[in-house]
Parts: structure tokens; sequence; C-alpha cells
């Protein structure tokens, strides 16, 4: 398993210039496919809402040309991007189209997104095939998502002043304690809240946030 190859422009001098333009051009419009992907993932989330699932499904048949499982796919894209967008969503854009829905599948855990929007993101050119093995290599292996509790819980102490680090150190103690997982759970609970009504928000208007190709 390896990421594409660099092009040896030394090799063809008369047609370099020609062939980097090129190039630019044909990444350029895979920008814009996997944008229309996210797009078009986006508007049938949008129509999903308020409807029952066979009633949508009916919807799909009629009015596009998708089958069931791609409208599924192109939601579970979308629905990547939202969960993404303030960090990572915008490099979705230098995956090739079958590559992003790829990784919008639930069962990819997130550290993989998290390991392939990366490489995307240093410039490594990586390709449908790369992204679909590294994708199974990783549920093959078992191997258990990477930890990212230390980081977790510095995002939660940065973002509270002195007084507020303060009443959270008093409530939790300075050792485990019965409380402890019901904070967890109150925690947990208001995170799904917050992630609800951003989506809420992002079903709302579906394309304005999406970035430019």
């Amino acid at each position: 398993m390896k990421t594409a190859e660099k092009f040896d422009y030394g090799s063809v001098p008369d047609q370099a210039e020609k062939l980097r333009v090129l190039a630019a051009t044909i990444n350029q419009g895979k920008k814009k496919i996997t944008q229309a992907g996210i797009v078009t993932g986006a508007a049938f989330l949008s129509a999903k809402e308020g409807l029952a699932h066979g009633v949508f499904i009916k919807w799909c048949d009629a009015e596009t040309d998708y089958s069931t499982r791609s409208v599924e796919l192109y939601m579970n894209l979308a629905a990547l991007f939202n969960r993404r967008r303030e960090s990572d969503g915008e490099d979705l854009l230098l995956l090739p189209l079958s590559a992003a829905l790829e990784l919008g599948s639930p069962s990819v855990p997130e550290s993989v997104v998290t390991e392939i929007l990366a490489r995307a993101h240093r410039g490594e050119r990586l390709t449908v095939e790369f992204v679909k093995e590294f994708v199974r290599g990783k549920k093959a292996s078992g191997e258990p998502a990477l930890d990212r509790s230390p980081q977790m819980a510095k995002i939660i102490v940065e973002a509270l002043n002195a007084q507020e680090a303060s009443w959270l150190l008093d409530h939790l103690g300075l050792k485990r304690r019965a409380k402890d997982r019901l904070f967890m759970k109150s925690l947990r609970s208001q995170l799904f809240e917050k992630q609800r009504q951003n989506e809420a928000r992002s079903k709302q208007l579906p394309l304005r946030a999406l970035p430019a190709a």
C-alpha cells in the first residue's frame, strides 16, 4: 500500500510546463467533484428531515437517479463534513470523491479519518485504492482508536477561566469518585445536544458553509 508517486517532469522537458498546467486543472476539477458530492449529500439530508423513511426513499427514486445505497453514501459524506467543518473538513476536498465517500462510512473510526485528512493536508496525493486499503487494514488489524483524552481534557481546561477551573476541580475532587461517572454522562449528553443543534443549523442552510473548491 502506497501513495501515488511523484512524476519526473525532467523526463519530458519539452512538455513539462503544459503537463503541470493540465495537472492543476485536473486536480481543481477533482476538488469541485468532491465538493459537489458534499452539496448533494447535504441536499439529501435536508430533504430527509421531517419525512418518514419510506416517503424519503420514494422521493429519491422518483426525483433523482441515485440508488438507495448511493443516497446513504452521500448523506454520510455530508455528515462527515458537518462534523469536521471547524477542524479539517475542508481537507476532504483534497481527496477524490470515491475516497471521501469511503471515509464517510460510520464504521470508519474518527482516528482513521483524522490520519487520512492529515496526510492529504500535508500534500500527499492519496489514491482511492490507498484510502480503501488503509481503511480495510485498520479494521482488519483491530487497531484501537487513538486515545485523545489528554488533548480533550486540555481543550476543556483551557476554555475555562480561573474561577470556573476552580469550581470544576472542587466538583471533581483530587481522586476518582462516584460523581465522575455522572459528570461524564452529563458532559456526553450536552455534547450530543450541541452536535444535534449544529447539525440542525447546517441542514437549514446546507450549501452556505461549504468551502470554495
